[in-house]
């Protein structure tokens, strides 16, 4: 299995930490299968939208910023923290996982204000650009990755301690994994003004998709208003893989 490790990236013990680990190449003679150990597969063609060296998809750790969620007559609502994307040769998002693993749960207290209080990682597709609004799918976020993007949750993502779509992480369970299950385009659309399915956003190359990584702050009474931004001060390990 051909690994491609990342580098990690630390400003300071307070900074939110994101580690690019690892995309296996789709010419790779083996995957890693989570129950069966390693099996053997037919070599195939490099995917047109490969990046350099062949690598089915890249990491990209993103300077994380608060995402937001319609609200009223035209306003937004802090949701949570952009944290991560995922660049992919188009056709192969879904044989790609998102692992992620909280590195500090002692400095819970400081920032999560509950013994209760989990926090959610979800995937999501860029579906048009500028913000969401009342008639995007349930739960998009607006974005900020260069320029606004509407972004639409994967809700069927898969995983160890995942509910509709979402990846639950708390002081007792402090990792896990979620498997992308959207068909990506495999000729996708560039991303326009208006539109409700998976489409290209700007910067990404020919043949490619994207799709992000964001968390939110939950308790049993819903999302805490005012309390999302403190996620940046927590540390977290993600990475994504092909199976």
């Amino acid at each position: 299995m051909t690994v491609v490790a990342g580098t990690r990236l630390r400003r300071s013990r307070r900074n939110l930490v994101v580690l690019a680990l690892a995309i296996v190449t789709a010419t790779s003679a083996t995957f890693w299968l989570s129950e069966s150990g390693v099996l053997a597969l037919p070599q195939a063609p490099t995917p047109s939208g490969a990046a350099s060296g062949g690598a089915i998809a890249t990491f990209t750790p993103l300077i994380p910023s608060t995402v937001t969620v319609p609200q009223g007559q035209g306003g937004q609502k802090i949701a949570g923290v952009l944290l991560g994307k995922v660049t992919n040769a188009a056709g192969f998002a879904p044989r790609l996982r998102v692992d992620i693993s909280w590195l500090d749960p002692l400095d819970a207290g400081a920032v999560l204000n509950n013994p209760n209080a989990w926090m959610s990682f979800g995937l999501y597709y860029p579906i048009h650009t500028g913000s969401c609004s009342g008639g995007d799918p349930v739960d998009s976020l607006s974005i900020t990755d260069g320029s606004a993007l509407c972004v639409a949750p994967n809700t069927q993502a898969v995983g160890p301690l995942t509910y509709n779509g979402q990846l639950t992480i708390n002081a007792t369970m402090l990792s896990g994994f979620i498997i992308e299950t959207v068909a990506d385009p495999a000729s996708p659309p560039t991303c326009g003004a208006t539109g409700s399915t998976w489409c290209a956003p700007s910067g990404v190359a020919i043949n490619q998709n994207a799709f992000y990584i964001a968390a939110s702050i939950n308790t049993p009474g819903g999302t805490p208003p005012g309390q999302q931004s403190q996620l940046t001060t927590l540390n977290f390990y993600l990475g994504a893989r092909s199976f």
